[in-house]
């Protein structure tokens, strides 16, 4: 299982958006620049974050191990390491970043 958590955040007025549920959907599919209300189309950071989080899925859909030029190693997650991929303008494998989130998913995959 690879675990992970899209940081990055919308440049809406006052940044009220931040980084809302479903914003990740156009990075995923590589289409931030058909958006145009949370992701500015001219967004230069925001495309080569589609880029990668694009080449990821589809590494995973080929191989089963998500993997994209200019991403850290994608560690599968397990209970020792927590291995979570955050996603942002400058994407990083973080090990237990949030300790308290951790355990409630390691809980409830046990």
């Amino acid at each position: 299982m690879y675990v992970f958590l899209f940081n990055w955040k919308s440049p809406t007025p006052r940044g009220i958006i931040g980084s809302a549920h479903g914003l990740e959907i156009p990075f995923v599919f590589n289409t931030t620049q058909l958006e145009g209300h949370l992701i500015s189309p001219d967004d230069k950071q925001a495309q080569a974050l589609a880029e990668k989080m694009s080449d990821a899925w589809v590494s995973f859909a080929k191989t089963g191990r998500p993997a994209a030029k200019g991403l850290p190693t994608w560690d599968a997650y397990d209970t020792q390491k927590g291995a979570t991929m955050l996603f942002d303008n400058t994407c990083e494998m973080r090990y237990h970043f949030d300790k308290a989130l951790q355990a409630i998913l390691t809980d409830f995959l046990q």
